[in-house]
C-alpha cells in the first residue's frame, strides 16, 4: 500500500498522475478497457474514498473520468471494437533488427468482457450498500460537464441498472 510509504501518496499519485493523463491520453482498447477496470475497482472498492468531503470530490471525478473514457465516441468504438488484435511497436538499439517488431497486445482482464458493464454493475452494488450517498456527489461533479449525466444515465439504462 502506497500509503504506509507516506500518508496521502495513494490520492496524491491519483489527483496529480493518473487523473490528469487520462484527460491528455488516448488509449487503444485495451488500455482504455485496463483504465476503466482499474478506476471502478479504486471508487467501488475503496469506500474510504466516500469518509470525508475532499476524498468524495475525488471520488466524484474518478467516476466523471470513467465514465467520459467509456461514452467518448473514439474509446467506445476501440472497446467494442472485435478486429484482430492490435500490436505495440517498439525499439531497443540492442536489437536493432527488431527496429520494426511487433507485440501483440494481451487482455490483462480476459474474465472481464465489458469494462464498462462492470462499472456500470459496481456502481449499483455500492448504491445498494450506500443508499442516497452516491447521487449527490456524482451530480456535483457532473455538474461541470451535463453530458456525462446523459452518458452515465445511458450507462445505467443499457444495463437496466438504476443508482439509489
Amino acid at each position: 500500500e502506497l500509503n504506509a510509504l507516506q500518508a496521502g501518496l495513494g490520492l496524491t499519485l491519483v489527483v496529480q498522475v493518473w487523473l490528469p493523463c487520462l484527460k491528455k491520453q488516448s488509449f487503444t482498447r485495451y488500455e482504455a478497457k485496463n483504465q476503466v477496470i482499474a478506476l471502478t475497482k479504486l471508487c467501488c472498492e475503496t469506500t474510504a474514498l466516500l469518509s470525508d468531503e475532499n476524498t468524495r470530490k475525488l471520488w466524484g471525478e474518478i467516476i466523471a473520468a470513467i465514465v467520459s473514457l467509456s461514452t467518448s465516441r473514439e474509446a467506445n468504438h476501440r472497446m467494442n471494437d472485435d478486429s484482430p488484435a492490435e500490436f505495440e511497436i517498439s525499439y531497443d538499439s540492442a536489437y536493432s533488427v527488431l527496429h520494426f517488431s511487433r507485440k501483440p497486445i494481451e487482455d490483462l482482464f480476459p474474465d472481464i468482457p465489458d469494462a464498462t458493464e462492470s462499472f456500470v454493475r459496481a456502481l449499483h452494488s455500492l448504491s445498494a450498500r450506500q443508499p442516497g450517498v452516491l447521487q449527490p456527489i456524482i451530480h456535483q461533479s457532473f455538474s461541470i460537464d451535463p453530458k456525462l449525466m446523459i452518458g452515465l444515465e445511458q450507462l445505467l439504462r443499457k444495463a437496466n441498472l438504476a443508482l439509489v
